[in-house]
Order: structure tokens, then C-alpha cells, then sequence
């Protein structure tokens, strides 16, 4: 968890940073920066609520349904920003553990960012809760380059000019801590599809 926040909040660093430098009075673009601090302050908050769901003991039950529309809620200012249409379908229903569900709610949004970013402008990303505790990240971007899907989930693997392929990595890593698989299920031309498959649960 500690390493998605790291992890979320370099981009974010690295443009305000970069913003300041090359900025003066006059051409600084206070409203760009307040955007960029509030995306810092929204995930810093994120993980601080995913630790105390982690570590209060405190246990309830969440369905699909209700942690893809929280999902939808969170994460249609990105989409807008990327001028990307989110959708989201749930096939059924089940409930979730709040601490799997927080965790879950932590890598579809690395997931989705991603999807956003390969898509771009007019782009389209669907998460789609399926039968058998089965979650589909799905785009309609270019897809991934054969290089990158040999070694996906290591550090360094990367469509991005500048990526550092942390984000996979990290979500991997979150998966596994739920007991859950995360696997790419395809990409080509026609866009890229993740499939976040959760533990088995009493029907």
C-alpha cells in the first residue's frame, strides 16, 4: 500500500515540480497546480482510509455493485480529464470483505489510470464485474507493445516514454496479498483487457 502511494504520487510530484521550474509570474497556471495538489491530497487520503480499513478490525460487507459505483464516483474526474467515456456492468452481485474490497478498489484505479492514459482522447474503459468473482479492466487503445507483455508485472516493463512500470507491479502485489490473480486476458490493435480474478467465496 505504501508503495502505490509512493508510486501515485510521483507523476503528479514530477509535473508540479517540472511546472514551477519552467514557469515564471506570469505564465504560472495557478489553477493546474491546485488540480495537481488536490490529486496528491485525494490519494494520500485514499491510502490512509485503505490502512485504517486494514487495521481496525472493524469488518462489514460491500457488494460489487456499490464498490464499482464508489469506483465510477472517484474516477470519472480523471476520465474527463482524458476525455475518456467510463462505464462500469456488474454481472452479479456478491459481497465483498471491506479489507479485500479496499485493496480491489486500490488496483482497478491503477488499472484504470493506465487505461486512461493509453487511450486518450475518445478513448473507452469498461470494468466489468463478472460471474465468479471475476473483475475485467478493459480499453480501446492501441494495445501493448510485444516487449512490454514478455516481462509486465516487473519493475522497469513500460509503454510509457518515462514510465517506471511500478504501477503493474504494485497491483500485482496487492492482488496476491488478497489471494487473488491479476493477468493480462488480451491486448492488440484493438484495445487491452486485465482480468483481477478474487479468491473463491461461499456462493
Amino acid at each position: 500500500i505504501a508503495s502505490h502511494l509512493k508510486h501515485g504520487l510521483r507523476n503528479p510530484l514530477i509535473a508540479l515540480k517540472t511546472h514551477l521550474a519552467n514557469t515564471n509570474e506570469k505564465s504560472f497556471n495557478l489553477e493546474e497546480a491546485r488540480k495537481t495538489v488536490s490529486r496528491m491530497e485525494e490519494l494520500v487520503g485514499d491510502v490512509v482510509r485503505t490502512l485504517q480499513d486494514q487495521q481496525s478490525g472493524i469488518a462489514y460487507q460491500i457488494t460489487f455493485r456499490e464498490l464499482l459505483e464508489l469506483f465510477n464516483n472517484k474516477f470519472q474526474p480523471t476520465a474527463n480529464r482524458y476525455s475518456v467515456d467510463l462505464q462500469f456492468e456488474v454481472d452479479v452481485d456478491a459481497e465483498l470483505d471491506n479489507r479485500e474490497a479496499s485493496l480491489v478498489l486500490l488496483i482497478i484505479e491503477n488499472l484504470a489510470q493506465n487505461a486512461a492514459e493509453a487511450c486518450r482522447s475518445k478513448g473507452e474503459l469498461l470494468v466489468h464485474a463478472k460471474m465468479g468473482g471475476v473483475i475485467e479492466i478493459s480499453d480501446n487503445g492501441t494495445g501493448l507493445p510485444d516487449c512490454v507483455k514478455e516481462d509486465l508485472f516487473q519493475v522497469g516493463s513500460s509503454s510509457k516514454e518515462q514510465g517506471s512500470g511500478l504501477g503493474l507491479a504494485i497491483s500485482k502485489q496487492l492482488a496476491m496479498a488478497i489471494d487473488a490473480e491479476l493477468s493480462l486476458a488480451k491486448s492488440d490493435e484493438h484495445g487491452t483487457t486485465f482480468e483481477l480474478r478474487l479468491a473463491k467465496r461461499d456462493a
